[in-house]
């Protein structure tokens, strides 16, 4: 039986969960995840929305973008490894996709670090490559890694 996810925005009550979801997802030598400060001061910031994923209570995943105008940015989407392949990230990457259908937002972004998996989750749900930042995201041993910038059409 497969459970309902269940999104909502997320509150000060929420950070710890979203600080373990975050440290279970992301690989420290890529210095891709934020601090709980960080995820703290988005939810006082304009523009910015941060969604929690709960499937029979557990927080498994949270979704972070940023907008401005007629363009929205999603800065993290990550999903607990416990979790994964479940349809908690389609599920958040929609949610956000839909209001930003229902809103004014024209174009979409996200960066992506080269060589991450997630490009092609990405790619199936529909989003472009449309440039790169070379040597941006740091990684073991001095290596430096692209970060892909991907969009996605909202018709």
């Amino acid at each position: 039986m497969t459970r309902a996810i269940e999104i909502g925005e997320a509150s000060i009550g929420d950070i710890d969960a979203i600080m373990r979801i975050m440290d279970d997802a992301f690989d420290p030598r890529h210095g891709e995840a934020w601090t709980s400060d960080q995820c703290r001061a988005t939810l006082l910031l304009p523009g910015y929305r941060l969604l929690v994923a709960s499937v029979a209570g557990d927080a498994v995943g949270f979704f972070l973008s940023r907008t401005l105008a007629s363009e929205s940015e999603m800065m993290l989407l990550a999903v607990a490894s416990r979790s994964r392949r479940s349809g908690i990230g389609r599920a958040l990457v929609g949610r956000w996709l839909d209001e930003c259908r229902a809103g004014r937002v024209e174009r979409t972004f996200l960066e992506v670090r080269e060589g991450n998996s997630a490009i092609e989750f990405y790619r199936d749900l529909g989003f472009i490559e449309i440039g790169r930042r070379e040597a941006y995201y740091s990684g073991e041993g001095n290596a430096r890694s692209a970060a892909i910038t991907m969009t996605s059409g909202l018709d």
